[in-house]
């Protein structure tokens, strides 16, 4: 980050391009680390929740600031979410909100739209990832969040992954009381959404 900081400084294109990209590396390497970990801690039944009261305009923007790196391929749209704030342990939310945007650039054609925004409905906030991708079959659309669940096709077929992302999103959210929800249709592409505490803002 240093280097390529300096690089943008001197205007070194080159410089600024490869050093990018092996950003862009470095943040996939550790998200698979944190997903192995996670999924290590799920399964021992280990994994620790701790919950705070944190507002989602920065923490999302914070968020797709980070995804950026994961895709030069494609626009994404941050919907505000002004004045609006949860109960949720805020890392682990983070690390599913980073899988769903993740999947949305691989399933993706280059040059589409990936949506990010939140809306509060009655007690709770909706917090959502929409994209203009292949989409889902309805058939394999219950088994997509099976441990190591993995779509087979010639669209797939060049897709990277291990089958764990969408599992773990489950079940960081199953800790939350909550759960992942799709909207799918094949060539039409899919919306991934979920739910959680909403937290009125406590006036100063």
């Amino acid at each position: 980050q240093i280097l390529l900081t300096k690089a943008r400084k001197n205007g070194d294109t080159f410089e600024t391009n490869a050093l990018a990209r092996a950003e862009a590396q470095t943040v996939k390497i550790t998200s698979m680390i944190n997903d192995f970990l996670n999924l290590a801690r799920i399964e021992e039944g280990k994994l620790r929740i701790t919950k705070e009261v944190f507002s989602l305009d920065n923490w999302m923007e914070d968020i797709v600031s980070e995804a950026v790196f994961l895709t030069s391929n494609h626009q994404l749209n941050v919907r505000p979410c002004r004045g609006l704030q949860v109960y949720a342990d805020k890392d682990k939310i983070s690390q599913v909100l980073i899988n769903l945007i993740s999947n949305a650039t691989k399933y993706s054609h280059p040059g589409t739209t990936i949506e990010v925004g939140c809306r509060q409905v009655g007690g709770s906030v909706q917090i959502y990832v929409r994209d203009q991708g292949i989409g889902i079959n309805p058939e394999h659309q219950e088994k997509l969040f099976s441990r190591f669940y993995r779509v087979e096709n010639d669209q797939m077929k060049t897709v990277s992954g291990f089958g764990i992302g969408l599992y773990l999103v489950s079940e960081i959210l199953r800790y939350h009381d909550s759960r992942i929800f799709v909207q799918s249709q094949e060539g039409k592409g899919s919306t991934f959404s979920f739910h959680l505490e909403a937290v009125e803002n406590q006036p100063a």
